[in-house]
């Protein structure tokens, strides 16, 4: 049987980067969208980070070529991204904190933290569920 992506949730932040999570049949596949390096023409003149934004769009492309891929091609698209096989998982707390959403997926060994769309919070909660039911829990 083939690894299949069973659900996304998109645009999840921690620190300077942006993720697509990519729920697949056995793993979390964490995907790199937005990083600090995309951010450099900024640095250089705000005219040349409007522009360079507008025209290459980076963020938009990265997401439009990892949609279709294979799990393990996403894997592969970049060297920031990696999975958390569900086996290594003990829990994914989902929170509301004030006006932030808030996902953190617990292993024994690390905490992967996430602030995730308010607007998509409820369909992000039971994409979890329905994939991880007995290791999610949702906090107010």
């Amino acid at each position: 049987m083939s690894e299949e992506v069973l659900g996304v949730v998109e645009n999840a932040v921690t620190w300077n980067y942006k993720y697509n999570l990519f729920f697949t049949s056995i793993r979390v596949i964490v995907a790199k969208i937005r990083g600090p390096h995309d951010d450099l023409a900024w640095l250089l003149s705000p005219v040349a980070g409007v522009v360079a934004d507008k025209l290459l769009k980076p963020e938009e492309r990265r997401k439009d070529r990892l949609r279709g891929m294979s799990a393990e091609a996403i894997l592969k698209a970049d060297k920031s991204n990696f999975a958390i096989p569900y086996s290594e998982i003990t829990r994914v707390e989902m929170k509301k904190f004030g006006t932030r959403r808030i996902m953190r997926i617990l292993t024994d060994t690390k905490e992967h933290k996430f602030v995730v769309n308010r607007d998509r919070f409820d369909e992000y909660v039971n994409i979890v569920r329905s994939i991880l039911p007995d290791k999610i829990s949702v906090l107010s």
